[in-house]
């Protein structure tokens, strides 16, 4: 096959699930570790994560991620550009993406959220914040930085080609479900994976946005960057809250 006839969703086209099994094993890793921060009670003390943490973890876990899935990519005589269908849309339609997704996800997903809480809160629960947003609102400047960095750049880079790049296809061209059933069963995986309550319908329902906008796009590019967006509006917004 020509290298430029492996664009997003050619990628899954022929795919055979044992090809996919390391990515799919860090997948299941972050989905495992996201149960544990479901299932832990609430009110309980809350570990924050420090600055050296998250470094830790970015040298450990998310730039080994990266080397996987470039080695996957290579194994298929393909790249991250042919991949994933970087250069599909003119870059003017990508900053229109861009902005109507980052906008709309937003917008959208924000009144959720705040759905959600008050629901918590009417069942005489009250919402446990993320750690690393706890963080972000108690931290020192340099842990702000740093979270900010992470969710910005190594969360988009290492989350969309994992979910949307490689797992979503898979289950889509697989035998065991279709569109529908890729669609739905990564989201909630993704939503998972983010272990907190709170945020597990939003971030569900991002995750099946997201899969809508690679297959509208052909582009896993627009997904990263409408990603990238999307955790930098809420990193802001969590900045200007009071304490």
């Amino acid at each position: 096959m020509d290298r430029r006839e492996r664009s997003a969703g050619a990628l899954g086209s022929g795919l055979q699930p044992e090809e996919v099994l390391l990515p799919a094993a860090i997948v299941a890793l972050m989905v495992i570790l996201g149960l544990v921060g479901l299932l832990t009670p609430p009110g309980g003390p809350v570990t924050l994560p420090t600055a050296p943490m998250i470094w830790l973890a970015l040298f450990l876990f998310q730039l080994p991620t990266l080397v996987v899935v470039d080695r996957f990519l290579r194994r298929h005589a393909t790249g991250w550009v042919e991949g994933f269908g970087l250069t599909r849309i003119p870059p003017g339609g990508r900053v229109l993406w861009i902005l109507g997704s980052v906008a709309f996800c937003v917008s959208s997903l924000l009144l959720v959220h705040l759905g959600v809480h008050r629901l918590l809160r009417e069942w005489g629960g009250e919402p446990q914040l993320q750690a690393s947003v706890q963080a972000l609102q108690q931290g020192s400047l340099w842990l702000k930085l740093t979270i900010a960095f992470s969710a910005v750049v190594f969360a988009p880079l290492v989350e969309e080609p994992l979910f949307r790049g490689i797992l979503y296809p898979v289950v889509r061209q697989g035998p065991w479900g279709g569109r529908a059933v890729a669609l739905v069963g990564t989201s909630v995986l993704f939503g998972i994976a983010h272990g907190n309550v709170g945020t597990l319908l939003p971030l569900t329902l991002f995750g099946a946005y997201q899969c809508w906008l690679y297959d509208r796009t052909k582009n896993l590019g627009v997904c990263i960057l409408n990603h990238a967006g999307f955790n930098a509006v809420f990193v802001a917004l969590t900045l200007t809250q009071k304490t």
